[in-house]
């Protein structure tokens, strides 16, 4: 009973704020596709509320005229295309269409996010409503196990990220924006609210058991330590950390770690066999791919060994997921979407040496930076390629862009403007001119 008025308050809370407009919507969505409220019910009548908010933020966001910029928008739209075509040539044509129609509804969110989070402050709201709405969760597990079993695996299939792997690397992709947070606000309750989260979503990303994960949380972690801003209190955090998670996690934990040193052959054999059957695949449709999500469907097709791996078997990489699935020119613009928001930490940090005013957005351009590189570790194990927490990352990337060049075109416009100002006329002192005795010739009248 308590979690359901929990739920519906928030609805109630959410839907009252989206009157406001556009933007408020948009956070509703978000909320909603994060949270999931439908799985804390006991009764399912959420499951068309995510559609319904999509609508109304289309609708709300056309009536604003807002629009996003061409650059990010454009890169997304190519590939949904590219996509659709290759879905619509595929010889599972059938198969593949439906999660085209998924995909292509979270490219039109990446769309508008470019078109509504144009300020620092909005920005700030949407990473706020990601950090509680997904961290909520994850953190609510990590701490009950922590609790009450420490050291034991969870195995929860999470709706948004997919199995213990899936989650593993997106609950990973959340401490960067955690950490942010926590070091742009100076209230102590945001504060321990965020360690809280940060403590409980680390080991909910542990307790998983994940291998690929574990190889993230060391990216992620050299991340941080690079760019650490006191370099020393972030070793010392890392150190705790990892003495914490030596003390409660098992030795049947650190077992299924060392196996990263010396994997199983049959384990090693069968991934890199299913990355060479996304290269055939590749190979056989070069431009086009078999379609989206058409690996499992046309994997017996390609599968020279006959079923010695299994049946519908996944491909067990993004990036090979990609290719196959899209062809070369899908894989490129992946590639050039994934670049762009990647880079933006660099392209931001670089600004804010100039721009003391921009040294937020700084931080926030990092963990943008940070969460990309869990994901590129994770999911090369993994077939993460139309996760919608990615895409909204990505877009979050180049809005971040926007924001920043938007800022430091303002400033040197600025400037510019105040260089061109006409200075005031020098004073003019009117001393009279000297006699020839030398005595101003005033005096020398006077005499």
């Amino acid at each position: 009973m308590l979690r359901t008025a929990f739920v519906l308050l928030i609805l109630a809370v959410g839907a009252w704020y989206s009157l406001r407009g556009p933007f408020q919507i948009l956070l509703f969505y978000l909320w909603v596709a994060y949270f999931r409220p439908d799985q804390w019910l006991w009764f399912n009548f959420t499951g068309g509320l995510s559609s319904l908010i999509a609508i109304a933020l289309v609708v709300a966001t056309v009536a604003t005229g807002a629009r996003p910029r061409i650059g990010g928008a454009l890169l997304f739209v190519l590939l949904l295309a590219h996509s659709l075509f290759s879905t619509l040539v595929s010889p599972v044509e059938s198969y593949a269409l439906p999660f085209w129609i998924e995909f292509a509804k979270v490219i039109v969110i990446c769309c508008l996010i470019l078109a509504l989070v144009t300020t620092e402050e909005r920005l700030r709201w949407v990473l706020v409503i990601m950090a509680l709405s997904l961290g909520f969760e994850g953190a609510r597990q990590g701490w009950a196990q922590l609790l009450t079993s420490p050291g034991t695996r969870n195995l929860n299939i999470w709706a948004l990220l997919g199995d213990s792997n899936g989650v593993a690397v997106g609950m990973l992709m959340l401490v960067p924006v955690l950490v942010a947070l926590l070091r742009t606000t100076d209230k102590p309750y945001e504060r321990w609210t965020v360690r809280a989260l940060l403590i409980g979503v680390v080991y909910r990303a542990l307790s998983t058991y994940s291998r690929g994960a574990f190889l993230a949380a060391i990216g992620l972690a050299a991340h941080i330590l690079v760019h650490a801003r006191r370099r020393m209190i972030a070793v010392l955090a890392t150190v705790v950390i990892v003495c914490g998670a030596l003390v409660v996690l098992p030795s049947s934990y650190w077992n299924r770690i060392d196996t990263l040193r010396a994997p199983s052959v049959a384990s090693a054999m069968s991934r890199l066999y299913f990355w060479g059957v996304a290269w055939r695949m590749a190979k056989d449709r070069p431009l086009v791919g078999y379609g989206h999500n058409a690996f499992k469907a046309v994997y017996a097709d390609s599968d020279v060994l006959h079923g010695a791996y299994g049946e519908n078997r996944s491909v067990h990489s993004a990036w090979f997921g990609m290719l196959a699935e899209l062809g070369y020119p899908g894989l490129l613009l992946f590639l050039l979407i994934f670049g762009r928001s990647l880079f933006v930490g660099r392209h931001v940090r670089r600004l804010a040496r100039r721009r003391p005013d921009l040294k937020t957005l700084a931080i926030y351009a990092t963990a943008c930076e940070a969460q990309l590189v869990v994901y590129a570790i994770g999911a090369t194990f993994l077939p993460l390629q139309y996760n919608e927490l990615l895409w909204h990352v990505l877009a979050i990337g180049m809005a971040i862009r926007n924001i920043a060049d938007t800022r430091a075109r303002e400033g040197a416009g600025t400037a510019a403007a105040e260089s061109h100002e006409p200075r005031p006329a020098a004073v003019r002192l009117n001393i009279p001119p000297r006699a020839a005795s030398g005595r101003p010739a005033l005096l020398s009248a006077g005499r």
